[in-house]
């Protein structure tokens, strides 16, 4: 999230590709920096490209998720008790960032949506309902 922030950074500020990396360098904290220097040894974090430390800050502190694991705790996920359906929404979306659904998201977060509702009139609504449309949307109605 620190990269994507700081590109948008880059453009709203109109900063030079030439700039970025001293940017990047002065920005970061002490602590950062001096893992930086670290792992570019026997550099300095200089002595890389942008993209060269962008890599380098990735490898040491993004944590790798298992889109197993991920999707494992999307599809065990129901809708809590006290949970309203807008939540619910919100809940499974932000369960599926990580599970590696690409184009078939939509419908992945269809089925679950549905099959993960607590027992309610909008759950018998939707079971009730004929399958005659592809939209792949819930609408603000069904919230």
């Amino acid at each position: 999230m620190y990269t994507e922030r700081l590109e948008q950074f880059f453009e709203v500020n109109e900063i030079a590709a030439d700039k970025q990396k001293a940017l990047l360098l002065t920005s970061v904290g002490e602590d950062t920096y001096k893992t930086l220097r670290d792992v570019c040894h026997p550099l300095t974090p200089k002595e890389n490209t942008f993209n060269e430390l962008i890599e380098l800050l990735d490898k040491r502190f993004v944590v790798r998720t298992s889109f197993f694991r991920e999707r494992v705790k999307f599809y065990t996920s129901n809708q809590y008790s006290n949970e309203s359906i807008a939540f619910w929404y919100v809940r499974i979306k932000k369960l599926s960032i990580d599970c590696q659904f690409g184009d078939r998201l939509a419908a992945v977060l269809r089925y679950h949506f549905i099959s993960g509702l607590r027992t309610s009139t909008v759950l018998d609504r939707f079971c009730g309902e004929k399958n005659s449309s592809n939209n792949d949307s819930i609408s603000k109605d069904d919230n």
